[in-house]
């Protein structure tokens, strides 16, 4: 227990996920490949769930890094193209011990900002 604690509280350090990200942008660096590391801004949640059975949730983030919407003028209006990362889904135990899906999708900070004022935009995002 002891030993897992001290992990848990090692990834919870700042300077040690600092330290781990230049360690892994060191690495692939020599490979040749750049790696840029995503830290999502908070933005909002959907609460939908998977196959109509289990209850999931999306929460909807942001980071600058992530490409910025384009439109693109189209007969009868225009076409969105919305680039996104999307992490894998995790499971978390909610109040009662009832267990959800988790998933986050980060889009660039301005489609959260055009979805804060369009509901068009929203539900297209």
């Amino acid at each position: 227990r002891q030993l897992f604690a001290d992990y848990a509280a090692e990834l919870a350090d700042p300077e040690q996920r600092r330290l781990y990200e230049q360690e892994v942008t060191a690495l692939e660096r020599e490979r040749g490949v750049h790696v840029r590391f995503i830290h999502p801004t908070a933005g909002y949640v959907l609460r939908t769930s998977q196959d109509g059975a289990r209850r999931c949730y999306l929460n909807v983030c942001s980071n600058p890094h992530v490409g910025a919407p384009e439109p693109r003028a189209e007969a009868g209006g225009l076409r969105w193209a919305l680039p996104y990362c999307l992490a894998p889904g995790r499971e978390e135990l909610r109040g009662g011990g009832r267990r959800v899906l988790l998933y986050d999708v980060v889009f660039h900070p301005g489609a959260l900002r055009m979805a804060a004022r369009s509901a068009r935009f929203r539900r297209l995002l």
